[in-house]
């Protein structure tokens, strides 16, 4: 048993080794590039490990399905199998696996069923409300119409009340809640049967949320009353507050003080120092905007590196796509693998087009652009899950496959 231990930690510096090995309620503030998913990972592995054969659950809360599907990934290049005690996924995919669907008949919303919308017909319903009252908004009018609903399932709009509260009317006639709702209603199933959270909790070992710097209020609220109904779970959060992108979300980055009071747990703070990212003359530069100062070290082989930067003034918005390209193709050439290469524009817009242009001047190469979006995709719907398991390949992929085809008889067997 000691070996595996050592196996986990072996290739980690002290300040990671430490946060693996603590039994402590950790506070985790870890620098840009200072390995926080290898950490995240070999956390859960070590606690899986450690409480081998137990049905209490390790939960770890992710900002994005990829972060999930990149721990999934390296969880199992450790042999550690996650399909009895561990569970990774987004916060939605926890509501809905482990409040909504097997508690819903404790909220009369969806006591009776219920299907997620997406935002395609969430836009749809909205535009008939608007032809039937004959607002004649347009459509960034209409984007801009808040469609959130308080604590209390009260409506938040201001302006444009009626719309609203007419979309809400037609999501419980049809028996249908939209991405947003998720959230809320898995909140008010744990608070209208005080026995749900502490059924739930009863069988959770630890709680790790990463990119703790983005999560919304009713998230913190979700995770908290979980935790105030058993002292024994071990929670982590871990992320940077100097890295909070998504305020404009409602993204809140807790302090460690904050979040004792809402948990009614106590938490250690520790902080992960070294970049292995960027080089020192850049993490200097970083140092410089950082809203709470600590040292940031570079270790990585690049750490005495100085970089080149250039300034081209004189490229035309028409020859900018062809410039990028030739830049790519230099640089993969040279050896720099794609993962290296990063493309970074002001705004959303032009980055749809340039994605499009290098895809097809670059067929070779692996682009993210086509993630690159404003607009959320549902990922918990029938049809996307579909999707996944159609084009995700068999053979070394048959573990994953299985996944996705018991998250499609989970929603078939709650949505329909």
């Amino acid at each position: 048993m000691t070996n595996i231990f050592e196996k986990i930690v072996n290739d980690l510096n002290l300040e990671q080794k430490d946060v693996v090995e603590s039994e402590d309620n950790l506070y985790v503030n870890a620098c840009p590039g200072s390995g926080k998913t290898r950490v995240l990972t070999r956390k859960i592995a070590y606690q899986a490990i450690k409480h081998d054969g137990s049905l209490k659950r390790i939960i770890a809360i992710t900002y994005t399905n990829r972060a999930a599907e990149e721990i999934k990934e390296r969880l199992s290049l450790l042999s550690i199998d996650d399909d009895i005690n561990i569970w990774v996924g987004t916060i939605h995919q926890f509501c809905l696996e482990f409040i909504i669907y097997p508690f819903k008949m404790n909220l009369s919303r969806v006591s009776k069923g219920f299907t997620i919308i997406d935002d395609y017909t969430q836009r749809a319903y909205v535009s008939q409300i608007n032809n039937m009252l004959n607002l004649n908004l347009k459509t960034y009018e209409l984007n801009k119409i808040d469609l959130s609903l308080s604590h209390d399932f009260k409506i938040n709009e201001v302006q444009y009340t009626q719309v609203s509260e007419m979309y809400h009317t037609m999501l419980e006639k049809n028996k249908e809640i939209d991405f947003d709702m998720i959230l809320l209603v898995a909140y008010k199933i744990l608070t209208v049967n005080s026995n749900v959270a502490r059924n739930i909790a009863s069988n959770i070992r630890a709680i790790y949320v990463d990119e703790f710097q983005d999560t919304r209020e009713l998230q913190y609220n979700v995770i908290a009353k979980l935790l105030q109904n058993n002292p024994q779970i071990q929670s982590m959060f871990v992320g940077d507050i100097d890295q909070a992108i998504y305020g404009s979300l409602d993204g809140i980055a807790k302090s460690v003080e904050e979040l004792e009071m809402l948990t009614s747990h106590t938490f250690q703070s520790k902080t992960l120092h070294g970049c292995y990212r960027s080089n020192q003359r850049l993490v200097d530069f970083y140092s410089n905007f950082q809203s709470c100062p600590y040292e940031i070290e570079s270790r990585g082989n690049n750490k005495n590196d100085r970089g080149f930067i250039s300034y081209d003034c004189k490229v035309t918005k028409e020859d900018l796509p062809n410039i990028i390209k030739n830049i790519i193709k230099e640089k993969i050439e040279s050896g720099i693998h794609e993962k290296d290469i990063c493309v970074l524009a002001p705004q959303h817009y032009p980055l749809f087009s340039l994605g499009e242009y290098l895809k097809k001047e670059l067929p070779y190469c692996n682009f993210d652009a086509i993630n690159i979006s404003p607009i959320k995709v549902n990922n918990h719907s029938l049809f996307f899950k579909l999707a996944i398991l159609y084009f995700t390949e068999s053979g070394e992929k048959v573990r994953r496959r299985k996944l996705i085809a018991n998250d499609i008889l989970i929603i078939l067997k709650n949505e329909f």
